[in-house]
């Protein structure tokens, strides 16, 4: 592994949360933003009131699809284990 399982993330301006329909809403409202009954109920001090935080929430359904390919060509493969080595590295 070339990542800690914990780190601290800093910001000057602003920060992204990518994290899922579920998990999104999860790290809003443990940090603090989010309707201010939820978290009051959880003991989170709030620094945001966000009513729409968890809210309308709905499942993704997963669609599967297969499809046939030609073989690879063998000029144009990649060493798998030797590319996640330099993506460690950089």
């Amino acid at each position: 592994k070339c990542f800690p399982r914990w780190f601290d993330v800093f910001a000057g301006k602003e920060i992204i949360i990518c994290a899922g329909a579920l998990r999104s809403p999860v790290i809003l409202m443990n940090s603090g933003i989010g309707p201010t009954t939820e978290l009051s109920d959880r003991g989170i001090d709030q620094l945001i009131d966000l009513q729409g935080v968890g809210q309308n929430l709905t499942d993704h359904p997963i669609i599967f699809t297969s499809y046939l390919a030609p073989e690879a060509d063998p000029k144009n493969t990649i060493d798998q284990q030797k590319a996640l080595s330099e993506w460690c590295e950089y």
